[in-house]
């Protein structure tokens, strides 16, 4: 069975409202998944990456979800993917203007994870 949504369940008709009416819906929905903030964290701190590059910058990340992320990301246009036009054929992504425009929004919100951290007690 097929993990996409159902293009006519009612979930996935709400879930479409809400993205076309609610900013914060849509915006949570472009940066949501588990390597996307991992990403874009990776592309402030150490600049402009290749595919290899974020290989190693998040090595638990499998080339499959790597590269789904990453797509996503260009496709919301947060991620500026560029091909070289030399041999061989290489691909950079960088943080496009909206991208850029999300890191203060990023920081507050590791900031307020911060803050709200839970309190670990130990399992005895």
């Amino acid at each position: 069975m097929s993990s996409e949504r159902k293009e006519n369940s009612t979930d996935n008709i709400n879930r479409n409202e809400l993205l076309i009416t609610c900013p914060f819906m849509r915006a949570l929905t472009m940066i949501e998944g588990r390597w996307k903030l991992v990403i874009i964290c990776r592309l402030r701190d150490h600049g402009n990456q290749s595919f290899s590059g974020f290989q190693k910058l998040i090595p638990n990340a499998s080339k499959r979800m790597l590269a789904k992320a990453l797509n996503e990301l260009v496709a919301d246009n947060i991620v500026h993917k560029q091909k070289s036009n030399s041999y061989p054929i290489s691909t950079s992504y960088s943080l496009s203007e909206h991208g850029i425009n999300l890191l203060p929004v990023i920081e507050q919100l590791k900031e307020w994870g911060l803050k709200v951290k839970p309190q670990i007690e130990p399992i005895y």
